[in-house]
């Protein structure tokens, strides 16, 4: 069984150590990580019968131990990993076939030779050592290394070119399971004078994370080219890229700059306790990122071939990051990972491999000391040689500007960074840190009376509820024990916050509601088979209302419910064949919208505060992506994406006096995927979730004024990740604008200030001033020591010169006096200005300090099945996780997967063990293809020059295949046949596209003829 994997799946941590988990501002210098890391790599060298010679490795102990072990031979597999570790990588090579004088090959029969599944079997029954195999513990070997005594070849579909795989079989070693391995081409180790020690290391980096970074198939493109090893490998070995070593392996530390900055200076990377690389963040994107490092290219030594001597030359080199790839990978990627900058280039995609320009110096023969513009109008289709920007994947500019270089060829490199001004950008504020929510699985927010914003978010065990006091996030509530939960949405009942959330138990999504109600969570079932991200609520009145699709039915049938907190009573009634809810509330009128099943014409219904339901007339808008809002004066807004022979346009529809009107439109830039709807001072805001590049999705807020459709400040987030579902959601208090999404593997709740009602200016307060406050203290009124002070259910209120009540927000009154080192009674004072405020008290007492219970990291086994718990005691929940190399997928109740898993469109096929396969995989006497990223593949699939047909199911084709009108054949490898084909007793002809000949056909020198079925027909 074929099980390719050439481009390594690497770390979550290359997402996690980037994007929206960096900290704003690092200034302080490099540092690196001083423990040793210790590794088996187990060597071992195999020929076939019949044999080319009886012994191929006979003479070659010394080259073997020079290209693996020798410290004093600088690019041997030990010295290239101790030198770009630092010392903090130790590999021990193992070869159990060496006897002290010479190494003795295993010699595969031909039965263990007919495919790669059965030579590692083979090769793994024959190995017998009692060296450590398992340094890091996992009860793995750490990397078996096979040398396989065959010819060169340039075929990826061979099992014999070299690459890095996985082993999924039951083989052990020492009774340690196997798992990576790096399968070795022999001609290319000891016969070709430009592979040897470069292959020999580029196929060890993938075992422990390292991704390729060449392009699919792409010759005259090379995002990175010889900059890096694991780009361009030979024996002229190079540093891998400075990022790579802090995000895969941990060996060095880069610190993130996101302001301008003169004079940073940057070290060689020889130098262990050197600066290596600075990272560059922009409030632009939160998964997209820069990184800048000085490379050394040394005087070539032919005795000891320095790193770096084939990089293009001395400089400053300018990469940017995309932590949306799956681990950083640019083979079989729709978007680099990585991609280093060069000047002139128009389209990434054919972008040249010459990269003699992509590297800043100041020294004369280079003169080249700048890089970027801060003109935020240029994209990369504006790039000259003379001017180029450093831009994000869509091609947009990050205004980041790198100038004043210093010459390289020295010990350092100087330079400056300016960031350009995002004045004019209008920019969205992000509600605290982009680390706040940073592992949320879901995420929802909601407006207190009191105008404060409240979010719920989960760790992926227990669910949060938190506030935002203006300048950060704190949580108000015990935490929620809902380790199953899942489409979170947070409501405010008369004040009460209320958490919906579904859980899947028994094979059955229960909708519940958890009520906040003195001090602790009251949890009340409402319906079962509600469909995890097809429900949508709102407060009106009394009562709760929530739409949702109910599963279990053959066609989809929408459901209502009125939940009454105060008498919990729950009803429910049917709406139809219809889905995809949108429902929004106010006062006591609710107005839900939904999509009728299966032409998706939109229906509006009003849900009166009796209950009552009355069902408007049709707005004729037919779509799958919309939202429904109440609007002024009794008057309701739909907006909804609408196909057209150009694309998609968003309409906007109000509805008022009975009848629907137009409220405008405007063309989409590409296709939505998402919206959702609020009315502010009478003008609608729409946003809007849409393809921005491969990878990517953009969210923009529109709002409609004056009769016209207008940006609502800039960009939202120009880089949502497009396999996390994400989600959309607009909040206003008719002073703010706020807008929740989510964006894998965390949430942002960004904010952006309205104008005053109407588009008026605010109010002059000194015509009627506030005279005194009152305050309704806040529900927590015990605390302990080292507590801060928790105002959730506080109102301040102020009474002005006319006698007139109004509630007060947290920006507009200052608290003082709580003191929680202090133990006793305190006495709070709440100011309005220095003559106006008002008091309520508070005690404090000693914490009991409990210590917490030790965890250890790793996997747990319940009655249910596997997690993987982290030392906080957490575990991950419906997503992809990796575990010591091998990606494991956790389902919404944070159990491990096996078996088939479809994950939106695309299918993934999960091992007994949990780990995720690639490359060729068997089920019974079916074969499949999984991809690099795991993806079933479907179609036609070419793996070196052969070609594959995998059928929509993704089982692979044999035999006679008719596409269309023309027929193939696929040999019992499932390889696609060209040329002549004897089948039995007659002859066929396949062309060159595999399509099979019919009728006369020129072949050679001669003429043949072939009937209707293929056969050739002698004249």
């Amino acid at each position: 069984m074929k099980k390719k994997t050439k481009t390594a799946v690497c770390l979550l941590i290359f997402a996690l150590l980037s994007g929206s988990l960096l900290p704003p501002v690092c200034t302080s210098a490099a540092s690196r990580k001083e423990e040793v890391r210790e590794f088996a790599n187990l060597v071992v060298f195999v020929q076939f019968e019949p044999l080319t010679a009886k012994n191929f490795v006979k003479d070659k102990g010394e080259e073997i131990f020079k290209l693996w072990e020798d410290p004093g031979y600088g690019t041997s597999l030990s010295s290239y990993l101790t030198e770009i570790s630092y010392g903090q990588f130790q590999v021990h090579n193992i070869f159990p076939q060496y006897d002290g004088v010479s190494f003795t090959p295993y010699v595969v029969p031909p039965e263990s030779a007919s495919d790669e599944y059965s030579l590692v079997d083979y090769v793994i029954d024959q190995i017998q050592t009692s060296e450590t195999l398992d340094y890091d513990g996992d009860g793995t070997v750490d990397n078996l290394v096979i040398v396989a005594d065959k010819p060169f070849s340039d075929d990826r579909g061979s099992p014999f070119y070299s690459h890095k795989a996985n082993y999924d079989g039951s083989g052990t070693i020492g009774g340690k399971e196997v798992f990576s391995y790096n399968m070795l081409n022999g001609y290319s180790v000891f016969e070709d004078s430009i592979s040897r020690e470069g292959v020999i290391c580029h196929e060890f980096l993938h075992s422990i994370g390292f991704p390729d970074l060449y392009r699919d198939g792409a010759a005259d493109d090379s995002p990175v080219g010889t900059w890096d090893l694991m780009a361009s490998s030979s024996i002229y070995l190079q540093y891998p890229l400075a990022y790579l070593r802090q995000s895969a392996a941990g060996w060095t530390q880069i610190d993130t700059i996101t302001e301008s900055a003169k004079g940073l200076t940057l070290d060689t990377q020889t130098n262990a306790e050197g600066t290596h690389a600075y990272i560059l963040k922009s409030p632009l994107s939160s998964n997209e990122f820069f990184v800048v490092e000085y490379r050394k290219k040394p005087v070539y030594d032919f005795s000891s071939k320095p790193l770096d001597i084939k990089i293009p030359g001395s400089g400053l080199i300018i990469y940017r990051i995309n932590t949306k790839v799956a681990g950083l990978t640019n083979y079989a990627s729709r978007e680099d990972g990585v991609y280093i900058f060069r000047p002139g280039v128009t389209d990434e995609q054919n972008c040249s491999k010459d990269l003699s320009q992509s590297f800043l110096s100041a020294a004369p023969e280079i003169n080249r000391t700048s890089f970027g513009s801060a003109d935020f109008t240029r994209t990369i289709a504006d790039n000259t040689p003379e001017e180029s920007i450093i831009s994000f994947s869509d091609g947009s500019n990050s205004g980041i500007v790198i100038k004043n270089v210093s010459a390289g060829g020295g010990e350092n490199i100087t330079f400056d960074v300016e960031f350009g001004d995002l004045g004019d950008l209008e920019l969205w504020d992000t509600c605290g840190l982009d680390t706040d929510f940073a592992f949320t699985s879901q995420f929802s927010a909601a407006i207190h009376s009191s105008n404060d914003i409240y979010a719920v978010h989960d760790d992926g065990e227990t669910v949060y509820l938190s506030h935002w006091n203006n300048s950060s996030w704190s949580k108000v509530a015990p935490g929620l024990p809902a380790a199953a939960a899942g489409s979170e949405r947070l409501l405010f009942y008369r004040d009460i916050p209320c958490i919906l959330y579904t859980s899947q138990r028994d094979g059955s999504s229960t909708l519940f509601a958890a009520m906040f109600v003195n001090g602790s969570w009251e949890t009340i079932p409402l319906a079962s088979n509600v469909y995890n991200r097809d429900y949508q609520a709102a407060a009106a009145g009394d009562s709760l209302y929530i739409s949702y699709t109910d599963t279990l039915e053959a066609t989809p049938d929408l459901k209502l419910i009125r939940f009454q907190p105060d008498s919990r009573e729950v009803t429910s009634v049917s709406l139809g064949e219809r889905y995809n809810p949108s429902i929004q509330a106010e006062g006591d009128t609710a107005y839900l919208a939904a999509r009728s099943f299966p032409d998706n014409q939109i229906s509006v219904y009003k849900i009166a505060g009796d209950a009552s339901i009355e069902e408007l007339p049709a707005p004729e808008a037919v779509s799958s992506i919309f939202a429904v809002s109440p609007g002024e004066e009794e008057s309701v807004y739909l907006c909804a994406a609408i196909d057209g022979d150009d694309g998609q346009t968003l309409q906007a529809y109000r509805f008022s006096e009975g009848n629907w009107s137009a409220a405008g439109d405007f063309a989409m830039t590409a296709r939505g995927i998402a919206c959702d709807l609020t009315v502010a001072g009478g003008i609608p805001y729409a946003a809007v979730m849409q393809a921005s590049s491969g990878e990517s999705y953009k969210v923009s807020v529109y709002r409609y004024k004056d009769a016209v459709w207008e940006p609502f400040g800039g960009a939202v987030d120009r880089s949502v990740d497009t396999a996390s579902y994400p989600e959309v959601a607009l909040h206003t208090d008719n002073e703010y604008i706020y807008i929740a999404y989510t964006n894998y593997p965390g949430a942002f709740l960004k904010t952006k200030k309205l104008e005053g009602p109407s588009g008026t200016d605010t109010p002059d307060p000194t015509e009627n001033p506030v005279v005194r406050i009152t305050c309704i203290p806040p529900a927590k009124r015990q605390y302990e020591t080292g507590e801060q002070l928790d105002t959730s259910g506080m109102a301040v209120q102020a009474v002005l010169a006319d006698n007139t009540v109004i509630g007060l927000n947290d920006s507009q009154y200052g608290i003082s006096g709580f003191d929680s080192s202090r133990t006793g009674s305190q006495t709070i004072k709440v100011s309005y200005s220095e003559n106006i405020y008002c008091y309520f008290t508070v005690s404090i007492s000693e914490k009991t300090v409990v210590p917490p219970p030790e965890r250890k990291e790793g996997w747990v086994q319940n009655s249910e099945g596997w997690r993987y718990v982290y030392a906080d005691g957490t575990y991950p929940i419906s997503r992809w996780v990796l575990i010591e190399n091998r990606w494991y997928y956790f389902n919404n109740h944070g159990y491990r997967q096996t078996g088939w898993l479809r994950l939106g469109n695309t299918w993934y096929y999960l091992k007994e063990s949990g780990a995720m396969a690639t490359g060729w995989l068997r089920l019974g006497n079916t074969w499949y293809y999984l991809k690099e990223s795991g993806a079933m593949a479907t179609g036609w699939l070419k793996l070196g020059n052969t070609w594959y047909y995998l059928k929509g199911s993704g089982a692979m084709a044999t035999g006679w295949l008719k596409l269309g009108n023309t027929w193939y054949y696929l040999k019992g490898s499932g390889a696609m046949a060209t040329g002549w084909l004897k089948l039995g007793s007659t002859w066929y002809y396949l062309k060159g596209s595999g399509a099979m000949a019919a009728g006369w056909l020129q072949i050679g020198k001669s003429r043949y003829y072939f009937n209707a079925g293929g056969a050739w027909i002698p004249r």
